[in-house]
Parts: C-alpha cells; structure tokens; sequence
C-alpha cells in the first residue's frame, strides 16, 4: 500500500489559482470526475548510526534519485524533544524501485561517507512520524486549495 501524494507537475500545472476564481471551479470540477488523483508513493527507511552526523534530505534525493524517480524524502521529528531521528523515508513512485534500492543498499550500506540501512517500509509507519524535520523536499510548496483534503 502506498501513501499519496500529489505530484511536482500536478502542483505546479495549479500554481496561482485565485481562491473562488473560475479556474479554481474548473479545477475543482475535474478533480470530483477523479482526473487528478495523487500518484502512490512507495517509501523506504533510511537508518544512519546516531552517533553520525545526519544526511541532509538533499543527499538522500541525490543518492536515490540514480535507482529512479524519488517523490518525497523527509526526516521525521520526535513528537517529544522535537529532536530528529536517526532515520529517513525516501519515497520513490515505482515499487520496483524500492526492491532495487534495497538490494543495492544490502550491498553498499554507505551514503556520502556514512553507514546507512535501507528497508522497505509500510505506509503506517509514515503515520507514526507525522512531524517533519525543516529542510524537507516538500518544505514551502503552497498547495491550491482546490488540492487541499
């Protein structure tokens, strides 16, 4: 099962829509016929030793981004201490690409210099790290309200 999301074309084909303006009420029309449904994302886990200084979101994107098209990296935060974890969710759109990744990864178990560990991961465990970590590929995209849920 994977989590949805909309994709960067999708974002950007609805940039600029004026709130109640007639393109928001087409674009709304379109999406209720279900012709702009969020494509799945298939995510991975990426586990560093805690004692290692973290991997930015945008090595991991550069990183993974060589075994296929990747749809979200975040580093999720403790909802205690507010503190970042010692993992992160790579998300790529092919599932395919995640069973790549992870062979790959059983191999050559290094990123940027640091050890890492790669396992597939279900779509509830993203649920029990809601809060991301700035810095995220997502971070400052402005969703029309016409994508909002």
């Amino acid at each position: 099962m994977a989590a949805k999301t909309y994709t960067q074309e999708t974002q950007e084909a609805f940039y600029n829509v004026r709130v109640g303006g007639p393109k928001e009420k087409r674009l709304r029309k379109v999406e209720l016929m279900g012709e702009h449904q969020p494509k799945p994302i298939f995510y991975i886990k990426v586990v560093q030793d805690p004692d290692d200084q973290f991997l930015a979101c945008s090595t991991l994107q550069a990183e993974f981004s060589r075994i296929g098209v990747v749809g979200d990296v975040y580093r999720p935060l403790s909802s205690e201490t507010q503190r970042l974890l010692n993992f992160a969710f790579v998300g790529f759109y092919n599932e395919a690409h995640v069973d790549i990744a992870v062979k790959i990864f059983a191999s050559k178990n290094v990123v940027d210099g640091k050890k890492v560990t790669v396992a597939a991961v279900q779509t509830w465990m993203l649920d029990l790290y809601p809060n991301r970590a700035p810095g995220h590929m997502h971070e400052g995209i402005n969703y029309p309200s016409s994508l909002r849920i």
